[in-house]
């Protein structure tokens, strides 16, 4: 099952860079001395704030962000991946034993960086903020050890993207600053359990092939989103279309209505909602396969208000017919 709160919650913008103190609470003048110049990267033009201190002229207006991938650790300079390689008293590339390290040394978690790998590129080194940083650093702990124990295949992480740091290997990447209520984990299967619920033993043959039918296209839909939403995660449509994946009780509802007739999944798209700026309606199409040109399309709606990093699910689904022709 995917870890982290239920996807009806409401976001917080408790966690901007605009309002925060510190990786791991520490105070804003010692981060300075690390990330000042990345801080200070991601004000908005015309921002008369002191460098290294939160933005307090409203200039500010960080990108939020909503991204799969997977977990992956990095370090700043080679002084030091060889100053934790001496303490630990091993490789900090051996990622179980570095995460055992970490279990009695909690506060090193802030001295390394913390990088989300889309197809092993890394697009984000995740950030930790104000007075519950211990907290997101201990949540990425168990998303690695989960990782590495085939627990867990990817994560979702959604939060604000500021400034940029640079990886050893030289590649420049911006910071997100994680929104802890909506950092998640799964597994494939899980996921499909979440959806399709617990698997089907019926003793009808026709019960259980359609439990079968309803396991393969969501697994289909995964694979999709999972291979089209490849990225940043920044620009709207995609929130939107991760946000529908990652919600289950929207997906499971979609799914369980169009199997019933048959109909397969042919396109899911996003487009700003007429409810306001900061919403927008994820689009669903199925069709008939045995009757593609006979038979009407069926459409599903759902919406989400994307106004916080953490895109919060509204209303209800809506479905009706469209033209096979569209």
């Amino acid at each position: 099952m995917a870890h982290g709160p239920e996807q009806g919650e409401p976001g917080t913008h408790a966690t901007q860079h605009s309002t925060v103190d510190a990786p791991n609470t520490a105070p804003m003048s010692q981060v300075s001395s690390v990330y000042g110049d990345a801080l200070q990267d991601s004000r908005g033009h015309g921002c008369t704030c002191s460098p290294g201190e939160p933005c307090t002229c409203g200039a500010s207006a960080p990108q939020k962000a909503l991204s799969f991938g997977t977990i992956d650790i990095g370090f700043r300079t080679a002084a030091e991946r060889d100053s934790l390689a001496y303490h630990m008293g091993g490789d900090p590339h051996d990622l179980p034993k570095f995460l055992q390290y970490l279990d009695a040394h909690p506060w090193d978690a802030a001295s390394i960086q913390w990088i989300l790998k889309s197809e092993a590129i890394p697009i984000y080194v995740i950030l930790p903020v104000g007075p519950f940083a211990r907290d997101a650093y201990q949540r990425l702990r168990e998303f690695l050890s989960e990782q590495l124990t085939s627990k867990a295949e990817r994560v979702a992480i959604a939060g604000y993207v500021t400034g940029s740091t640079q990886l050893m290997t030289g590649q420049i990447v911006p910071f997100l600053i994680p929104e802890q209520r909506c950092m998640y984990n799964w597994n494939t299967e899980a996921l499909i359990e979440a959806v399709c619920g617990e698997r089907d033993e019926s003793p009808k043959k026709s019960d259980r092939d359609n439990f079968e039918k309803k396991v393969q296209a969501v697994r289909n839909f995964l694979a999709r989103m999972f291979g089209e939403l490849r990225g940043a995660g920044t620009e709207p449509a995609d929130r939107a279309r991760i946000a529908a994946t990652i919600n289950a009780a929207n997906t499971r509802a979609v799914f369980e209505d169009a199997l019933k007739e048959d109909l397969q999944l042919d396109m899911i798209d996003a487009m700003p909602s007429p409810l306001g700026r900061d919403y927008w309606d994820v689009r669903m199409v199925f069709f008939d396969p045995r009757r593609q040109f006979e038979r009407a399309r069926r459409e599903y709606r759902f919406s989400f208000d994307l106004s916080q990093a953490c895109p919060v699910p509204i209303g209800v689904v809506r479905s009706w017919d469209v033209s096979s022709m569209r």
